[in-house]
């Protein structure tokens, strides 16, 4: 069987891995250290340190704070232990009563199991009965081999090393079927055996996870405890200005860090009159409309709204134009494809007849200028105008440049559009903004099917934040969910493209990180010290006024206290990386106690236009 390659993040069969697991490990090996051990030394790894046991099994164990969370616990674990929820029972007791979740009794010991997961705990575990009705759902029974496969997988994705026994006793399952349940998981790579935990020396043989094996191993044979230690939110904030490059040093330069911008925040829904002052003037030196322009006439950048706004059925068609509060998304456009929901909303019953009636000449004829709409859609300009920009808001419409979104957002588009409806239809009229953005089409079009959205999403995400946790789903309307995403992730870091684990505190449930971000963040730490020396890396004491639209406005949710609203007449003032002050409906509130309010004032409301 050869050696067993274990990094810091995947274990490898050496002899059997394919060339796709060959080229991730190299370079996995660029950025991480390769550590080799024999078959029999992973079998027998009593010189596993038990701090990073634990640490990992912390981990692993679900942190709860709402239902949603424990809801995806349960998924996860398939089934756990009543005495093991006793501090999660209010929650519990809600899932119960919204038929989400039941307690099974049996012969065994109490367990608690989604609806989802029903069927597999009555597969594997015939006589457990549900103590109150579940939601029904649609699911394929399985044999009672498989269910006992799921069950103790869900046992060991949890709760790290474990024996045959202790897995037994926790699910109430016969020791003969656990025992072959960890033979086929071992079969197909999942679970490995050995002997990991130093108290229980010589007893029987225990089984641990592959991915936390990993974790463990790697954290054993680092040797470096300060790794390990989570970094507080503030310091991440501080990683995440330079990651994104906000901060001075990181900043992008031209057209070509428009587009390593864009790749980075696309599917990230933004004001449109926050797109250009806030978001990419921050992060571009020297950005000029021009550069934006370029790439949306060229092809190489869509605009559009993502995510339509969701109305009741009932609703009946209703007014609405593409303001500068509106969120829209600049994307790639060769990635559109995947960034859109399979589900995603039709707004076009709620047009009105006029934005209806553009819609269908767009769909009928296809992409148009806009004077070509205005001749067949016989509207006044006036008219024609107020349409697009209700389908642009709808979600239905967009057009090939920005100049369109630019006009809607200028402080002289009010008095344009008035004096260009006083001198009416038959004048000599220069052609409104929306004229001069060119073609307008149907938004998104009919992009093709994407295979591996969740993939693509997943990876997005880790290269916009860093650092992937749940909690910064709630930035992000448009991705998929957490319990959607989790599974990729793991996939990642069994790869060894990814690294799990606990980096940013008070934070809940699993975290991962691309390769190279801990040691970016341990460098972010270390800037923030008072005895650290100046590095290159540093923010110092830099002032930083931000848009509260922008993504690294972690207010409210990360970063205790209330969220500062993300909408564009907000800002945040940062010193040394770190939030000092806020601007909020015109008000100035102080988050630092060294901070001088009119100072702060002066430089939140500089940028406040």
């Amino acid at each position: 069987m050869g050696k067993l390659v274990i990094e810091p993040a995947v274990l490898v069969i050496g002899p059997d891995e394919d060339p796709d697991h060959r080229l991730v490990a190299e370079r996995a090996s660029q950025t991480l250290q390769d550590f080799t051990l024999t078959v029999e030394g992973v079998r027998d790894l009593g010189r596993l340190d038990p701090l990073a046991i634990d640490r990992v099994v912390a981990e692993a164990w679900p942190l709860v704070r709402d239902t949603d969370e424990l809801h995806d616990a349960l998924l996860t674990a398939v089934a756990l232990p009543a005495a093991e929820c006793e501090p999660w029972r209010n929650w519990l007791d809600e899932l119960a009563r919204a038929g989400r979740a039941t307690q099974a009794r049996g012969a065994g010991p109490a367990l608690w199991v989604s609806a989802e997961r029903w069927p597999v705990v009555r597969a594997g575990i015939p006589d457990a009965t549900p103590a109150n009705a579940l939601a029904a759902v649609e699911q394929t029974v399985p044999s009672a081999s498989d269910a006992w496969i799921a069950l103790v997988r869900g046992r060991l994705e949890v709760r790290g090393p474990q024996t045959a026994e202790e897995i037994a006793g926790a699910l109430g399952l016969p020791e003969s079927a656990v025992t072959a349940a960890l033979d086929a998981l071992e079969g197909e790579g999942f679970a490995l055996k050995g002997r990991f935990r130093p108290s229980l020396a010589g007893a029987e043989p225990e089984w641990c996870e592959r991915r936390l094996l990993a974790r463990i191993h790697r954290l054993t044979l680092d040797g470096l405890r300060r790794q390990i230690e989570p970094v507080p939110v503030d310091v991440f904030l501080r990683f995440l200005l330079a990651h994104q490059h906000v901060a001075s040093g990181h900043r992008l330069r031209g057209r070509e860090g428009v587009v390593s911008a864009i790749e980075q925040l696309q599917g990230f829904e933004v004001p449109a009159g926050a797109w250009e002052p806030d978001v990419l003037s921050a992060r571009v030196q020297g950005y000029g409309a021009a550069m934006l322009d370029e790439l949306c006439l060229s092809g190489t950048v869509a605009w559009g709204r993502l995510n339509p706004p969701r109305r009741a059925e009932d609703a009946g068609p209703g007014s609405g134009s593409l303001t500068r509060v509106v969120p829209i998304a600049l994307v790639l456009r060769r990635e559109l494809g995947w960034l859109l929901a399979p589900d995603r909303f039709d707004a076009s019953p709620f047009a009105r007849s006029g934005a209806g009636r553009v819609l269908e000449h767009l769909r009928g004829r296809g992409a148009l200028f806009y004077q070509d709409l205005l001749a067949s859609a016989g509207m006044l300009p006036a008219q024609l105008e107020d349409s697009l920009s209700e389908l642009a808001a709808l979600g239905l419409a967009a057009a090939d440049g920005f100049e369109a979104i630019r006009s809607l957002v200028s402080p002289r588009r009010a008095r344009v559009q008035d004096a260009r409806r006083r001198r009416g239809r038959g004048h000599a009229v220069q052609a409104p903004a929306v004229a001069r953005g060119g073609r307008w089409a149907v938004f998104p079009g009919v992009p093709a099917a994407a295979a591996g959205r969740l993939e693509a999403w997943t990876r997005q995400l880790l290269a916009r934040y860093g650092v992937l946790m749940r909690d910064l789903l709630r930035l992000e309307p448009a991705a998929p969910a957490w319990s959607e995403l989790l599974p990729l992730l793991r996939r990642l870091e069994a790869r060894g493209e990814a690294r799990g684990g606990r980096f940013v505190s008070g934070c809940g449930g699993e975290q991962y990180s691309l390769p190279g971000a801990v040691e970016r963040l341990r460098e972010a730490r270390d800037s923030m010290e008072p005895a650290a020396p100046a590095s290159r890396h540093a923010l110092g004491g830099e002032w930083l006024v931000l848009g509260a639209a922008d993504p690294c406005n972690l207010t409210g949710v990360l970063l205790p206290g209330a969220r500062v609203a993300a909408t564009r007449a907000n800002r945040l003032l940062l010193r040394g990386g770190r939030i000092v002050a806020s601007l909020q409906g015109g008000k100035v509130a102080t988050h630092a106690e060294d901070v001088v309010v009119e100072e702060a004032r002066r430089r939140l409301q500089s940028r406040a236009t």
